[in-house]
């Protein structure tokens, strides 16, 4: 049996331990556009900031293995699902077909740019996208002349980006459309930290959607919300949209959340898989299309593709969304759905301290949410130890926890590391006495 994975993302990795480990009779065929294999769009921040010196080192290959084999810098031309077969041509231009029993899609995604007025040409030249390789290549080379930049989109990685560009240095205004920063992740209330903790210097301009930039031989404003900024570059983080046009070419079903697949990750052809950014995923949550383009989400969603190509049926429950970045020094991480998203149901907010006072505690503030029945459905986690107690609550969504199995966890505690009075059972007792009010 062999199976052929069409891109080499997070997603294909994940498909590629699955069947390596579980199936010893199927050789695997990766076909991808890239000179490499996969890589780690998370890091880019962070080589601009100049934390990680050397932008080679986001780029991995996969170990050798004599059942896999590799077409870097090869682009899918066709694929003709009734008779299984792939032609592909190489960078050289000669093509080749390859035949599947099974085939996985991980196209990944393609980064959005706004329907507004500006020139084309200035894109990568003065207006730059932030989610491939190249972007980051270019935007580091033009990094000495840059003097003040529009960072547009407010969410984790424009966050990022204003970041690591105000630490070289350089004058930067964040714009977002929306009220508040992190607006898929979070809640107005937990948002509004998220402006205090960026450094003072940086521009935030909120409720402003970009509606121009300026400039013909390079960029020199934005006009965003009526207002004109002066600027001489501009980076667009706005999200992402599933590159599904490969899928749509062969009569595979796609909305715009990307290509639909069942549980198994299967798509409307019980042959072939897709996984990543490129498909419609699910809240396991509220059962809810969504678009969930993170690395976590893709591993698990390959690796169930490749336990049911090797005969080991098993299922992908949906997509939490849990994440976390890192903003002037302070964790800001969320998971499940947000209060403002429940129908029905709950939240309570808390400030406590993350160690004893006498260890030096720093605060840490948790909001939790659950369903009328005080089942768990989401949190979001401001301060020390935020990536971990978000870690828990999406433990504690998947067992389907309500918020007295919380209350009835028992954790390890140490004064250096932790307080004995646990935030997350904390939030959870506040919760518990909201709705006992509530019954009243």
């Amino acid at each position: 049996m062999d199976v052929v994975i069409v891109g080499f993302g997070t997603g294909a990795v994940g498909a590629i331990r699955a069947i390596l480990g579980a199936d010893r009779d199927t050789d695997i065929v990766v076909v991808d556009r890239k000179g490499f294999d996969t890589y780690s769009p998370c890091g880019m921040p962070y080589v601009l900031a100049g934390e990680v010196e050397e932008h080679k080192v986001l780029k991995h290959s996969f170990p050798e293995n004599g059942r896999l084999k590799k077409f870097s810098e090869t682009e899918v031309i066709s694929i003709d699902r009734k008779k299984k077969l792939v032609r592909v041509r190489g960078a050289g231009g000669a093509e080749e077909v390859i035949a599947y029993s099974s085939l996985i899609l991980d196209t990944g995604a393609m980064p959005l740019v706004p329907s507004i007025p500006f020139k084309p040409s200035l894109l990568g030249k003065g207006i730059y996208t932030f989610t491939r390789p190249m972007d980051l290549d270019r935007l580091l080379e033009a990094l000495p002349d840059i003097e003040r930049a529009a960072v547009v989109g407010g969410g984790a990685i424009g966050l990022e980006l204003a970041q690591a560009l105000h630490a070289r240095g350089k004058k930067v205004v964040l714009v977002e459309k929306m009220a508040h920063l992190l607006p898929v992740a979070f809640d107005t209330d937990m948002a509004k930290r998220v402006s205090k903790a960026l450094p003072g210097g940086i521009d935030i301009r909120l409720s402003a959607p970009l509606e121009k930039i300026e400039g013909t031989g390079k960029v020199e404003a934005i006009e965003v919300g009526g207002d004109r900024i002066v600027v001489d570059t501009v980076l667009l983080s706005m999200g992402v949209a599933p590159e599904t046009n490969l899928a749509q070419a062969i009569g595979l079903e796609t909305t715009k959340m990307g290509i639909v697949v069942d549980e198994h990750m299967r798509t409307n052809d019980p042959d072939i898989y897709a996984v990543g950014d490129c498909i419609q995923s699910w809240s396991r949550v509220t059962g809810k299309p969504m678009a969930s383009r993170l690395a976590p989400p893709a591993l698990a969603q390959g690796a169930v593709a490749g336990l049911n190509i090797a005969g080991e049926e098993t299922g992908y429950p949906g997509s939490l969304g849990a994440f976390v970045t890192v903003i002037g020094g302070v964790q800001f991480a969320s998971t499940g759905i947000r209060a403002c998203d429940l129908e029905g149901g709950g939240s309570a907010r808390i400030t406590v301290g993350a160690k004893p006072d006498y260890m030096g505690g720093e605060e840490v503030t948790i909001k939790l949410v659950a369903m009328e029945d005080g089942k768990v459905a989401g949190a979001q986690v401001v301060g020390p130890c935020a990536a971990e107690l978000v870690n828990r609550v999406a433990i504690a969504i998947t067992a389907g926890f309500h918020l007295s199995d919380l209350v009835r966890t028992e954790i390890a505690y140490c004064p250096p590391v932790n307080d004995a009075f646990d935030p997350l059972v904390l939030v959870a007792e506040t919760l518990i006495k909201r709705f006992r009010r509530k019954k009243r």
